[in-house]
Formats: C-alpha cells, sequence, structure tokens
C-alpha cells in the first residue's frame, strides 16, 4: 500500500502495516506497523533478486541521514561476488516472519489457526531460529531442531515443522531465500486410533440424548451437537462454531 511519506510520518495507529515511498529517493519508504513504530527501509533489485535493509528509526534517523544511507546501499558495488547474499542484505528470520511473513499470514488463516500456529512460532521457531539468517538455516540446522523437540513432543514437532516449512515456501516466493531445508524430513508416525462405537453403544447413546431433549434450553441444543457429530464425523469445533 502507498501512502505519501508526510503521511506515513504523522500516522499513528493504522490498522494494516504498510510502506509509504520517498518520492526524492528511488526504494526509500517509511514502514508503519499498527503498533505505531515507524522505520526507515530501504529495497534494491540486484542479480534479479530483492533486497531490503532496514535503516533505522524514524525517531533517531532523519529523512536525509536516511536518503543518503539508501543511496550508498542502492548505488552499492554490482560485483558478480555479491550475488550471494551478504550478512547485511539477508534478513533474519525472526524479521522475516514478524515483519512479513505473520501479517501477510493473518489475513489468509482463520483466528484460531493463527492462535494455535502463534505458540508453536513463538515457543519454537523464533528461539532457535530466530537469530539465524535466511541462508543459514539448512537441512542440519532444521534436523537437530526438530529431532530434539520430537523427543518432548512428537506431535508438536510435526505441526511446528509444517509452519516451518510453509513459511519457506513464501520466503522463496518473495526471492528472500533459495531452497526449503524443513521439506522431505519424515515427520513422527502417529498413534492410530481406530475405535468406531459398535451398534449397542449407539443405542445407549440414543437413550441419553432422548433424555436431554426432554429438557428445556441448552441440553437439546447438546443433543443435535452430539447427533451431527455421529452423522458426519467432524470435529466437535466444526459443528460448534457451524453458521
Amino acid at each position: 500500500m502507498k501512502k505519501a511519506l508526510t503521511k506515513a510520518v504523522k500516522a499513528t495507529s493504522p490498522r494494516t502495516e504498510y510502506i509509504a515511498w520517498d518520492k526524492k529517493q528511488a526504494g526509500l519508504g517509511i514502514r508503519v506497523r499498527p503498533t505505531g513504530k515507524k522505520t526507515y527501509v530501504v529495497f534494491r533489485r540486484l542479480e534479479g533478486k530483492l533486497r531490503k535493509r532496514t535503516l533505522g528509526d524514524v525517531n533517531t534517523l532523519s529523512i536525509n541521514d536516511a536518503r543518503l544511507k539508501a543511496s550508498l546501499f542502492i548505488n552499492g558495488p554490482r560485483l558478480k561476488q555479491e550475488a550471494k547474499p551478504t550478512l547485511t542484505t539477508v534478513m533474519c528470520f525472526e524479521e522475516f516472519v514478524v515483519d512479513q511473513y505473520w501479517p501477510f499470514i493473518k489475513t489468509k488463516w482463520k483466528p484460531r489457526t493463527i492462535a494455535s500456529s502463534d505458540s508453536y512460532v513463538k515457543s519454537q521457531l523464533l528461539p532457535s531460529f530466530g537469530k539465524m539468517r535466511l541462508d543459514e538455516i539448512n537441512k542440519q540446522s532444521v534436523l537437530r531442531w526438530f529431532n530434539s523437540y520430537s523427543q518432548l513432543s512428537p506431535g508438536g514437532a510435526n505441526r511446528a515443522l509444517e509452519i516451518l516449512a510453509a513459511s519457506f515456501v513464501k520466503a522463496n516466493e518473495w526471492g528472500l531465500m533459495h531452497g526449503n531445508p524443513a521439506l522431505n524430513i519424515r515427520k513422527n508416525r502417529k498413534k492410530k486410533m481406530i475405535r468406531f462405537l459398535s451398534r449397542e453403544e449407539i443405542k445407549r447413546v440414543g437413550k441419553v440424548l432422548v433424555k436431554l431433549e426432554q429438557q428445556a434450553g441448552e441440553p437439546i441444543q447438546a443433543a443435535n451437537v452430539i447427533r451431527l457429530l455421529l452423522l458426519t464425523g467432524c470435529r466437535h469445533t466444526e459443528i460448534t462454531t457451524l453458521k
């Protein structure tokens, strides 16, 4: 979303994050977050890839200094050896997730999915990979983390691995990294829980539901939910939140 740079400086609490671009220095902008925080960012395309650098907070860095830094970054050397991202041009995993991936995901996923996934990101992924640059994360580092977490929670490790792999997919799409080190890792086996009610058990459940339906208020709704679960095999949340 593009807005005038002066408006970005005055904005205090936008509903969504956006970047206001400078009209004097191409590639320079102010990233305004919903929290009100504003930072100078600059983008540069090199060898067909988009590079980004955060220059500093608007409260501590003047616009003229920001334009100077942006110019130095954009007009820097374009030698072949720079085609490989350097420490200053590749963002760390935490910056990628917090500033780009998670704001994007929040517009795509359901609130319940976001809440459950956010716990894995904060408790596992950021502590393990947060300070690493995207180009430093390899299959060995992912395997070490996954095997260690699997000792504590096999199911949790599987879910966290899925979230990590999905984030790398977007990082590749956005030109921030090459390859996905979280792919082709064998997940932990899930316990088979095949258990169906017998005919006799279904009859017993039916009798209880009939008794519930004879009562007024919430018991009737509860009986309807259980009947739908028996007939459809849906998860209970899919029934209770159905509209």
